[in-house]
């Protein structure tokens, strides 16, 4: 128990020096059955991917999918065999030789009056009785994000031996379907797809107000407890940023949706004397178009122009108000999204952007308490101000233009066209990674698919990730959001062409909704 607490397993003779005064202490300060109780809930039973499993109690979910107190002897047997050798006694790979360990104890038992002869003959008859799921977890990826903020609040050796009570925002049915959302949306591009067998993904899901986590997906089989690619592992985000662009051009003041940008093709000088030429993915130049459609259509030459007016360290702090985390340089290929985040970090980005530009982080442990009820911890809801109500408001219009009109159009073969949709495709270079990531009634939700050794795909944010997020939304309650429009802005039948407002019975205009003191010169001409 020292050894396991407060020592390493080296070998060495300094190490076992230290070891035996510590374990006398121990002794004089606590009973036989403490310190067995204690060892018990901490000792290395065995192993699940990445995961270590130790104590009684997580050995008995993982081997036998039930509580401890619900075991029956010839389960704890197997349980107090493995602790002498869990790699080698491994009832998963060797059950021959595990179940040989476990009659042993058995056999002692007997041989020690604490079980008759015919009750060890009993037990021994009987089979291993492994849970076939076999899993630490139904939700491993989940778990991990549980873990990650519990530790900042309690020391490991609490988590695992206090028996404390964890109540979290998890959402059982929505977990289910992200689940069922992923495993069958990448066997079907497997099977479209040559050379994707190794296609990885990851889908995060808040809720739209509190920010609160509902279900967390980090891997493309759902369950496994292996590399969480929603929370361990960051990859560029590509045109998921462009939003951060728009929402820090519409904070300066001086532009609105109907604001022209030019799609010309632009040379960026570089500080190591290279210069920076962005394409647009079509490789096709666009003239001048409004900046609705440079953000609905993806353009990347306008968007850079966009961010390079407003400036790049504007757009980098705009985009850590809303909760991007790490080292973001501020080169101009930040406008493009040459930024590397985990899905969890840009759903955190984008659930401020839902939350009408008020950054919560993403929670899911609600309440601590012991095993006894008592509460030891509350999580409460924490909120501060990232953009003003009145940009994000006409953010949240502009990404439905991507939705109805523009890249994320697609999302509607999924759903139905009252639904209203908010949201941005993503694509990095290569078509490294595809992304999906925006927010439809009460949801917030983040889709990323890739290679696990980041090598080109056929996908692009449409083609890939939008399906998985599709599928999922399909499958979910849609609970209309109210929007509430600032008395700041007003809604403007307006000319795409020339941007001017007109008459609402001339044809092909767009309802766009404009801030008062940029209101658009108007005209009694449809202006053709």
């Amino acid at each position: 128990l020292v050894k396991i607490f407060y020592l390493t397993d080296q070998q060495t003779l300094w190490r076992k020096l230290v070891e035996a005064p510590m374990a006398l202490l121990l002794n004089l300060h606590y009973s036989k059955d403490e310190v067995l109780e204690v060892y018990l809930n901490e000792v290395f039973v065995g192993q699940a991917g990445k995961r270590a499993i130790h104590g009684f109690g997580l050995a008995s979910r993982f081997y036998f999918g039930q509580p401890v107190s619900e075991l029956r002897l010839h389960q704890v047997a197997l349980l107090v065999g493995l602790v002498k050798g869990p790699s080698y006694y491994n009832p998963q790979r060797h059950p021959k030789r595990a179940k040989q360990r476990r009659n042993l104890v058995l056999s002692v038992l007997a041989q020690q009056g604490l079980i008759s002869e015919s009750q060890k003959q009993q037990y021994q008859a009987l089979p291993l009785d492994l849970s076939t799921a076999q899993k630490v977890s139904r939700y491993p990826a989940y778990m991990d994000v549980v873990r990650q903020q519990l530790q900042q609040h309690y020391p490991a050796s609490a988590l695992s031996s206090h028996g404390l009570r964890i109540f979290t925002s998890l959402d059982p049915w929505i977990q289910h379907q992200s689940d069922l959302a992923m495993r069958g949306q990448v066997k079907q591009l497997q099977k479209q797809h040559e050379g994707l067998e190794s296609l990885q993904g990851a889908l995060v899901v808040s809720q739209r107000d509190s920010g609160e986590l509902l279900a967390l997906v980090g891997d493309k089989d759902g369950g496994y407890a292996g590399h969480n690619w929603a929370l361990d592992k960051t990859r560029q985000v590509g045109s998921l940023l462009k939003p951060v662009v728009h929402l820090s051009a519409l904070e300066s003041g001086r532009y609105h949706l109907m604001s022209a940008v030019d799609d010309a093709p632009i040379a960026v000088p570089q500080a190591d004397g290279s210069v920076w030429k962005p394409q647009n993915y079509d490789l096709t130049s666009h003239g001048v178009v409004p900046m609705y459609q440079a953000l609905a259509k993806s353009y990347n030459q306008a968007n850079v122009r966009l961010g390079l007016d407003v400036g790049v360290k504007r757009v980098v702090s705009q985009l850590y108000q809303l909760g991007a985390e790490g080292n973001i340089p501020a080169y101009p290929s930040v406008l493009l999204g040459a930024v590397e985040m985990s899905p969890l970090n840009v759903n955190q980005v984008y659930q401020t952007i839902a939350g009408n530009g008020f950054y919560s982080p993403l929670t899911l442990v609600r309440q601590v308490t012991e095993a006894n009820g008592v509460l030891l911890s509350h999580f409460p809801y924490a909120v501060r101000q990232a953009a003003s109500n009145e940009s994000v408001y006409l953010l949240q219009q502009e990404m439905r233009k991507v939705a109805t009109a523009g890249t994320a159009r697609g999302v509607y073969r999924y759903l139905p066209k009252q639904q209203q949709v908010a949201a941005k495709t993503g694509t990095t270079n290569d078509q490294r990674d595809s992304w999906f990531s925006g927010f439809s009634g009460q949801y917030v939700a983040t889709t990323w698919l890739g290679r696990e050794d980041a090598k080109p795909t056929p996908l692009t944010g449409a083609s890939g990730a939008l399906k998985v997020w599709g599928e999922l939304m399909k499958n979910l309650a849609y609970t209309p959001y109210q929007d509430i429009k600032p008395q700041s802005v007003d809604y403007y039948y307006l000319n795409p062409k020339t941007g001017k407002a007109m008459p609402s019975r001339c044809a092909d205009g767009v309802w766009l909704p404009i801030q008062k003191p940029l209101a658009p010169v108007a005209t009694k001409q449809c202006g053709y």
